[in-house]
């Protein structure tokens, strides 16, 4: 299974099955199924998680003990990125897309038995991964009124917990 068909299969109704049918306006009918970045950070990390696991290349994360600057940027980077996505709720950072479209479209046919030979990809999996998961920080928890700013992802879930129990 390569990259594209592992998307293809995490996702059968489209990376914003829940998404689209709502902005189309037609809840539960189903649209024209959309492959771009997930608008859904759990579904990012979803799918980056299902590919990490499944290659093994979580092995390959170590910062680079010579070069630890370059690591603290990095997790600026990622945590900028989760927070420009919980500020803008309505769509993944440009960064973020930019990403998922060399995944998919340079490195889409890539078996993902052999992820771990390919840097390239190991590394816009991690980060995908890592700015979602920053990005769902909270989920699952209340945030309060001040946090939402920050945990707009987390004020959602929350919110559409509540709406099911009513």
């Amino acid at each position: 299974m390569n990259i594209n068909e592992c998307i293809h299969y995490l996702t059968p109704a489209g990376t914003d099955a829940i998404i689209m049918p709502l902005a189309a306006g037609k809840p539960g009918k189903a649209v024209q199924a959309s492959w771009d970045c997930p608008n859904w950070p759990a579904d990012l990390f979803a799918i980056a998680a299902a590919m990490i696991e499944r290659s093994g290349c979580y092995t390959e994360v170590s910062p680079d003990r010579q070069h630890l600057e370059a690591h603290a940027d990095y997790l600026e980077k990622i945590e900028q990125a989760a927070h420009a996505w919980n500020a803008d709720p309505g769509a993944p950072p440009a960064t973020l897309m930019v990403l998922w479209e060399q995944l998919v479209t340079q490195h889409g046919g890539v078996e993902i038995e052999q992820l771990c030979a390919s840097p390239a990809v190991i590394s816009i999996l991690l980060t995908l991964f890592a700015v979602a998961d920053e990005t769902c920080a909270g989920m699952g928890w209340d945030v309060t009124r001040h946090e939402v700013p920050a945990r707009a992802f987390a004020a959602i879930a929350m919110g559409a917990m509540a709406d099911k129990s009513s």
